[in-house]
């Protein structure tokens, strides 16, 4: 289901540097990923396009400050050296939360707008969603195991990197574990997402009455129910293994890494102050 609302707010996530230009005209971005999706009618495009404004509007001045406020928080606790290991898992609870925001955010204009849609304009989405699945199905087969396992260790390193300025071969080793503990969801994902979109294809073809609306409320609000008890399982060892490994991280930090971390933090919060400025400037 989230490749569906990345067409609608993917981009109005866009934070950093490089990207702030790239959030100030997410609108815009937004409405290109939407018409890989789907034609839209002129008609259609005039009453969805001051809902695209509206939700970017509402991300940037009540999402972005939010983000700024726990990246101020997370600072502190990392310069005063007074994180524990519990509050890995809750700083992952708190990103998806935002997450969870959005999708509220998003669910009254899907109950408004995707009932407007053809039936040629349904079969444009559903056959999209069907190519990204296939596509994704595709990479899993060419990679074996140790293969998608490789190329996530080389990822993670990168990334690691990007936050720490350098990896040492004790944290390399953290990194190794992590890897070797989280189960493969590869296939179980793409089960999922096959459901979801059965589901949504379901929905979109019957959208008259109540049970529509109740149907797409849980769809984009609880998509979860249509994960496999193994899939769910998997998420859980996978999302403890990886607060474990941040907590590893934080704690084996050197002084210079430390300090790559917090420039690194402090660069994302000049980033929002810019922006929530710049929204606040232009009402």
């Amino acid at each position: 289901m989230r490749k569906w609302f990345a067409v609608v707010t993917g981009l109005v996530l866009l934070t950093g540097c490089s990207t702030q230009l790239g959030y100030k005209f997410a609108d815009t971005l937004i409405e290109w990923r939407l018409s890989e999706y789907v034609n839209l009618t002129s008609e259609q495009e005039q009453r969805i396009d001051p809902a695209i404004d509206e939700l970017h509007l509402w991300h940037a001045r009540s999402e972005l400050p939010l983000y700024r406020q726990q990246l101020m928080t997370l600072r502190q606790r990392i310069a005063n050296d007074e994180l524990v290991e519990v509050d890995m898992q809750l700083l992952l609870n708190d990103a998806y939360s935002l997450w969870d925001r959005i999708r509220y955010q998003v669910e009254p204009y899907a109950q408004e707008y995707l009932p407007m849609l053809s039936a040629e304009q349904r079969q444009q989405v559903y056959e999209k969603l069907a190519e990204q699945l296939d596509e994704r199905r595709e990479r899993v087969a060419e990679r074996t195991q140790e293969e998608a396992y490789q190329r996530t260790q080389e990822r993670l390193e990168e990334n690691v990197e990007s936050w720490l300025g350098s990896i040492r071969s004790g944290q390399r080793r953290y990194l190794a574990r992590w890897l070797q503990e989280r189960d493969d969801m590869r296939l179980d994902w793409l089960e999922y997402n096959e459901r979801v979109h059965i589901e949504l294809r379901d929905v979109l073809e019957n959208t008259d009455g109540e049970v529509y609306q109740t149907r797409l409320r849980e769809l984009i609000l609880n998509p979860q129910q249509f994960r496999s008890e193994r899939l769910q399982s998997q998420l859980v060892v996978n999302q403890a293994a990886t607060a474990t490994l941040m907590f590893e991280l934080y704690q084996s930090m050197d002084d210079r890494q430390r300090r790559h971390l917090l420039r690194k933090i402090d660069g994302y919060i000049a980033d929002l102050d810019d922006l929530i400025a710049y929204y606040e400037d232009n009402e």
